[in-house]
């Protein structure tokens, strides 16, 4: 999640138990963000950092006025000495993080980390999901493989039993080939005899 200058600041205030001056937090920030604050930025900071942080050494009662002239001084530039004293009043002044700037803080670390494993259970949701799918065909294609060898298989015993009753066909019709000589040869033998008894019988 990208970090704006206010989470910046936050985190930095964080960090530093026994607080930071604004010029420190500000030089920190626009290193850190890797660029430099415009004025209507920083004018608007100003006016933040009252609220989220609390100073160690108290400014005195016209506090708004005080800030007001900060945030001028930030937006104009303005030259004239007392906004100038103002200015760096307030920018060597350390300031230490409230403790409902804390809480924000934390807050927002929770989210961070919520969205962040949010992120990764999606991550290894979607590596189950593959994985899942990865199985499903390998399982399907394998499925296939094994019904096609099933079927060859299948080809295989029926093309034996063909082979095995077109063998057992031709021995039956070489025994019934055999069955009709005999036959022939019996009834020649039959007509054979039976002109021989004629012909006995006629000679009697």
């Amino acid at each position: 999640m990208k970090q704006n200058i206010y989470i910046k600041a936050m985190e930095i205030g964080f960090s530093k138990i026994g607080g930071i001056s604004y010029l420190d937090l500000k030089k920190q920030i626009e290193i850190e963000m890797g660029s430099s604050m415009g004025r209507n930025t920083e004018a608007a900071f100003v006016k933040w950092i009252v609220d989220a942080f609390e100073p160690v050494v108290g400014f005195p009662r016209g506090l708004p006025n005080f800030i007001l002239g900060v945030a001028n001084y930030v937006m104009h530039g303005k030259s004239d000495s007392a906004s100038r004293t103002h200015y760096d009043r307030f920018s060597n002044t350390i300031w230490v993080i409230k403790g409902a700037t804390v809480k924000q803080y934390l807050d927002y670390q929770e989210l961070v980390e919520s969205r962040e494993a949010a992120i990764k259970a999606k991550k290894q949701s979607n590596v189950s999901i593959g994985i899942a799918l990865f199985a499903l065909i390998v399982s399907s294609m394998l499925g296939l493989a094994s019904l096609y060898s099933t079927q060859d298989v299948n080809l295989i015993e029926d093309k034996t039993k063909v082979e095995r009753l077109e063998k057992e066909n031709q021995q039956l019709n070489e025994e019934l080939y055999k069955a009709e000589m005999m036959l022939k040869a019996l009834g020649s033998d039959t007509t054979t005899n039976k002109n021989n008894f004629n012909e006995n019988k006629g000679t009697n």
